[in-house]
């Protein structure tokens, strides 16, 4: 087990709420508790291999990417030996098959 101990733990579920000084239990890779950081250290100390965190962390258990670009996903595999802003540019809007053309 592994106890991550945070200034403010952010949970989406089911509250939305801000927790501060508290901790996220994980087991493997699986959240199986969050509470406060004294009732943590009371809790789980004889079963906890790793203690992790600090005075001015922010820990959001769950967390997934959110930053995603879905529509992308679409484009995969095409022009995918340029880089970011030609690719952007020139051939994703809209997708092109043809010759890659300088837009200036």
């Amino acid at each position: 087990m592994q106890l991550i101990f945070a200034k403010w733990v952010v949970c989406v579920e089911p509250d939305h709420a801000v927790h501060q000084n508290y901790c996220v239990v994980l087991k493997g890779d699986e959240i199986v508790d969050v509470l406060p950081s004294a009732e943590a250290r009371t809790k789980y100390s004889s079963v906890a291999d790793r203690f992790e965190g600090g005075e001015s962390h922010v820990v959001l258990p769950g967390f997934v990417n959110c930053h995603t670009h879905s529509a992308m996903t679409l484009l995969r595999g095409i022009a995918d030996d340029l880089p970011l802003m030609p690719w952007l540019t020139v051939r994703a809007p809209p997708a092109r098959v043809g010759p890659l053309q300088d837009p200036s």
